[in-house]
């Protein structure tokens, strides 16, 4: 394999060894060929690292640190990284087998863009569809639109360059959840119109009991942090902070009924309505959500 490939797939693993083998093939089917994959396994304590040990590709390079959290193993994968663009992976995620060519294609066209994310597929568990897709963006996108509504979705949607990705600062270990929004509005406060929408759903996002965002409490505390950030970088986009904020507590709603905190569901749900009550009938993903939740096709997370 050449030396210095085009893309580095950035993938980080704490305790996913359910999933992580799924994750690996997926990218390993790209169309797309001229990528490394750099996997860091941030302690796990499960069988992930013997997992991707044993994938045993010669594009794959791995590493194992101590638990020191996702922000760092994700940096750390970027310093291991050859490439000129980064590709996120979750392990527990997985790409459609065009995902890469299809962002690839973007910089073909737009060479001045920094960012390139895909609409994402929620499937569960066990790998079936939920029935909801992020919302779909075609085309140019600036941080304030991203700052009102994160439709990105996820990390593994997203591609970047690797100047923006070092010129933004990377990740922050100091945040408490939002650690991927928060890096992606900084990059798109590099200049203007630099981030890019594929309206489609080439990623697929798994939601299960065992991650960052399945808990509203760590994610508003990470949201918090990232406007506390603002204040001192891009007052400009605070402007917007009531719209942005009440898009937000739509998936903290969802995440306490999820955890029958009726109370806090109630809340999230009022503070939304007040913020942007347009968005509460006008939005498709609220009713997808909403029949998501009546299904209850995950189990509510338990808080013990």
């Amino acid at each position: 394999m050449d030396s210095t490939p085009k893309v580095t797939v950035l993938m980080t693993a704490y305790n996913e060894e359910a999933y992580i083998e799924g994750a690996l093939r997926s990218a390993l089917n790209q169309t797309f060929g001229d990528f490394e994959i750099v996997a860091v396994d941030d302690g796990s304590t499960d069988g992930a690292w013997e997992r991707l040990v044993r994938a045993g590709s010669p594009q794959i390079r791995a590493f194992r640190q101590p638990h020191r959290g996702r922000a760092e193993a994700v940096n750390r994968a970027a310093a291991e990284a050859r490439g000129r663009f980064f590709a996120f992976l979750d392990a527990d995620d997985a790409w459609h087998p065009e995902k890469l060519a299809r962002q690839m294609g973007v910089w073909e066209s737009h060479p001045e863009i920094d960012l390139v994310f895909t609409q994402s597929e929620w499937i569960g568990a066990d790998g079936k569809g939920l029935g909801i897709t992020t919302r779909p963006w075609d085309g140019p996108m600036s941080a304030r639109e991203l700052f009102c509504d994160n439709v990105t979705g996820n990390a593994s949607s997203v591609m970047v360059r690797r100047e923006a990705f070092e010129a933004a600062g990377g990740f922050d270990p100091k945040m408490p959840a939002c650690i991927d929004l928060d890096c992606w509005v900084r990059i798109g406060l590099l200049r203007e119109g630099n981030l890019w929408g594929i309206p489609e759903p080439l990623t697929l996002h798994r939601r299960h009991d065992n991650q960052i965002t399945a808990d509203w409490r760590r994610m508003q505390a990470g949201w918090n942090r990232l406007l506390e950030k603002l204040e001192g970088r891009s007052p400009e986009l605070l402007r917007h902070r009531r719209i942005a904020t009440a898009n937000m507590r739509r998936f903290w709603f969802a995440l306490a009924w999820q955890r029958k905190e009726r109370l806090a569901a109630a809340s999230h749900l009022a503070c939304a309505l007040r913020g942007a009550p347009w968005a509460m009938f006008t939005d498709s993903r609220n009713w997808k959500l909403t029949l998501w939740l009546l299904r209850g096709q995950l189990r509510p997370r338990r808080t013990d």
